[in-house]
């Protein structure tokens, strides 16, 4: 006979607590990077650092939750964008490559650490397997539709999805080289360079 595994509810205080703990993790992480501390963020939700710690053990705990829930966001684009029947093959993964490359804009920290691994979006769980197919379903429908050059591969899109959000930011932030005009130029050049013309 297997046991049953019993999975712990959080009290109503406490999931209020965690969800105050990633909201501000989210929104530092996406501000400032990696470097911001634990206190900071336990500071910033407006609970006692022991409170952070409860929740998530260490800061890599408090990373990874973030991170999986923007990996989710990124799944989410992939799966509309395949779900789209208005747009073209190619307008749909343009238009998911863009949206993609904006979340990590968006949370600097989060980049960073998907940038530490060796793809920026690992594939070691379902969520992030799911994103790979999908964006590799993306790519096939444009490269079967003749719109797309046929040497892209999907392992080659996470790198390039990382390397132009690092041109994104304010310009006050002296280690963010762009601006956001920066990287939606970098996107149109990007994708003008996959796309076939007749």
């Amino acid at each position: 006979m297997v046991a049953a595994v019993i999975v712990p509810v959080l009290r109503a205080d406490a999931a209020r607590n965690r969800a105050r703990v990633l909201e501000a993790a989210v929104r530092l992480l996406g501000e400032r990077g990696l470097e911001v501390t634990m206190q900071e963020i336990a500071d910033a939700a407006g609970v006692g650092v022991g409170t952070v710690f409860r929740r998530f053990a260490t800061k890599d705990d408090l990373v990874s939750a973030v991170v999986e829930d923007r990996v989710h966001e990124m799944l989410d684009l992939a799966r509309e964008a395949l779900d789209c029947s208005d747009a073209s093959p190619f307008d749909a993964f343009a238009s998911c490559f863009v949206a993609i490359t904006e979340l990590h804009v968006r949370h600097r920290g989060v980049m960073e650490a998907l940038a530490g691994t060796d793809y920026c979006v690992p594939v070691s769980d379902a969520a992030r397997g799911e994103l790979r197919t999908c964006v590799g379903a993306l790519i096939e429908r444009a490269i079967d539709d003749g719109a797309m050059r046929r040497d892209v591969r999907v392992d080659d899109i996470p790198s390039l999805v990382c390397a132009i959000s690092r041109l994104g930011g304010s310009s006050g932030d002296a280690r963010i080289e762009g601006s956001d005009d920066t990287w939606r130029r970098a996107c149109t050049i990007f994708l003008d360079g996959l796309r076939v013309r007749a």
